[in-house]
């Protein structure tokens, strides 16, 4: 049986056992240091998560916030 990708979404599994979804908002922080990094803006429920329609969008967005590594886990891809 053939299944067919609907999108891609970005997931974050933390030490803790807890997932984070990513939900399709960010905002930019500053360090003490001048440099800018964007914050994704996460839920708890696969519902709260952003589809995205491609692939690439889904990975360039899973990069931006990977860069910092906040927080310990990485941002991950995922089919859905």
């Amino acid at each position: 049986m053939k299944t067919s990708v609907q999108g891609y979404r970005l997931v974050k599994h933390a030490s803790s056992g807890v997932t984070y979804y990513y939900t399709g908002f960010s905002h930019s922080e500053t360090t003490a240091a001048g440099e800018n990094f964007h914050v994704a803006t996460t839920g708890l429920l696969p519902g709260d998560a952003h589809v995205f329609s491609d692939l690439s969008l889904a990975n360039a967005a899973s990069d931006r916030f990977n860069h910092h590594g906040i927080g310990g886990a990485l941002w991950e891809v995922e089919a859905v």
